[in-house]
């Protein structure tokens, strides 16, 4: 069966295939970088002693460029955009079914396998959780399925996980708002926004781990949809003006999310946005006249596994190393150990779900 082939209106460009963009490849590796780095500066500088490579980075990054600490979620605006971008890309030429199929497999093997990774870690006396002492077994269902975010007490065994909840949230919207994203992707679009800025509206007049969870949402939806807004200029789908319009409504919600002290520590997460913003521009632009080595996609493929599990890896390779070898040895071991976990999560989980997606091309049609 062929695959359905959506014209871009107006750009000359076409959204189906099997064509994939090197840029953002490229944007996944740096993406992976920075949260890498975010990890082990903030791990060494808790540990009194901090990397030699983070003056270097506080003196010509984070300070000129008004950052947060260690780059801290520069890493995660970078992989809410290109989710947001590659999401409504593949929407466009999928049925609801099997998009909404497809983004689960996506999703949730490769969560499960990193959970269980992280709880055996657990289970075997590894320092790979803080904070956390017997993990019992509605307590890794919870983190099987992501409503450990909703309850509270509650246990996260793979901590990352919490950027699922705007991420699954968006492809819930962009799978019910299909046949309006195929006619007026603008209305789509704001109909996204306007959600993500409900739940802010809401969600912060109550105080349970539930109206936290929807806050996260709100807060962070909006990143990934600003990455649906540039898909939507790029395929010629809206025109510049309009997504400048709707991009900036994103930023504007996103903003807001920040003034109500739903991102974390840190002041600058609407500046670093727009960071982010500029560099998944520039690198979808530049795409088609890219080629990258293998490494990169090599890592670029298992990155979802290496975000997933690289704070608890990080943790376990860490607690024996730190303070008793060179820093830079006690890195590198722990980067390996990270490819390593990813590579175990993409074997496990991610090939597999991907064979099991590819027959479904087409259901629903």
């Amino acid at each position: 069966m062929t695959t359905q082939v959506v014209p871009a209106v107006g750009s000359g460009r076409e959204t189906g295939g099997h064509d994939r963009l090197a840029g953002l490849d490229l944007v996944r590796l740096l993406a992976l970088a920075l949260v890498l780095y975010t990890q082990l500066a903030g791990s060494f500088r808790a540990a009194g002693e901090p990397l030699g490579a983070t003056s270097l980075v506080d003196d010509y990054l984070v300070e000129p460029l008004r950052l947060n600490p260690d780059l801290r979620f520069f890493g995660a605006a970078l992989i809410f955009l290109v989710t947001g971008f590659l999401a409504v890309r593949t929407a466009a030429r999928q049925a609801s079914v099997e998009f909404a199929a497809r983004r689960a497999l996506r999703v949730f093997p490769p969560l499960w396998v990193a959970v269980l990774l992280c709880w055996a870690l657990v289970a075997l006396g590894q320092p790979a959780v803080p904070d956390t002492g017997s993990v019992t077994a509605p307590d890794v269902l919870g983190n099987l399925l992501l409503v450990n975010f909703f309850t509270d007490p509650s246990v996260t065994l793979a901590a990352a996980a919490w950027a699922l909840l705007p991420i699954v949230a968006v492809y819930l919207m962009i799978g019910a708002l299909l046949p309006v994203l195929r006619t007026m992707p603008w209305l789509a679009v704001a109909i996204q926004i306007t959600v993500c800025s409900v739940l802010l509206s809401i969600m912060p007049n109550f105080g349970t781990a539930a109206a936290a969870a929807g806050g996260t949402i709100g807060a962070f939806g909006t990143a990934v949809v600003l990455g649906e807004v540039v898909w939507l200029v790029w395929s010629g789908h809206v025109p510049l003006w309009a997504g400048g319009c709707l991009g900036v409504a994103c930023w504007v919600v996103f903003a807001w999310g920040d003034r109500l002290g739903l991102h974390g520590s840190g002041d600058a997460y609407p500046l670093t946005l727009a960071y982010a913003f500029l560099l998944v521009v520039i690198a979808v632009q530049i795409s088609g006249r890219m080629r990258m080595p293998s490494v990169v996609s090599y890592l670029a493929r298992r990155s979802y596994g290496i975000l997933l599990t690289h704070q608890a890896v990080v943790a376990v390779v860490l607690a024996p190393l730190a303070g008793h070898v060179f820093s830079a040895l006690a890195v590198v071991a722990a980067l390996a150990a990270t490819v390593v976990a990813g590579e175990l999560v993409h074997q496990a989980a991610e090939r597999p779900a991907a064979l099991a997606a590819a027959r479904l091309r087409g259901i629903g049609s």
